[in-house]
């Protein structure tokens, strides 16, 4: 009867043997991956958002700047003597 001694195991190697390290690595890199995808996905739409936001602002500047030419073509031309020189409220 052979007596075999006991191997010494450490941490690293019992790691080693109870998990496939490559996979881990893989899946992880893939999910670090996803993670600045979905990053770069928000920053389009972030940016999409902002250039729809300041054509409104653009549309909406047009239409006062309109509107404000209509009301001085149809203004009496007594009613500038009558109040402000402005059209526009003091702020």
């Amino acid at each position: 009867m052979t007596i075999t001694a006991a191997r010494q195991w450490s941490l690293e190697d019992a790691l080693r043997e109870e998990t496939d390290l490559a996979e881990i690595g893989r899946e992880f890199s893939e999910g670090v991956q996803e993670l600045v995808e979905e990053s770069r996905a928000e920053a389009r739409a972030a940016g999409r958002q902002f250039r729809l936001i300041h054509r409104l602002w653009q549309l909406q500047e047009e239409a006062r700047e309109q509107r404000w030419a209509v009301e001085v073509h149809w203004m009496p031309a007594a009613a500038d003597r009558l109040g402000p020189h402005s059209l526009e409220p003091e702020e």
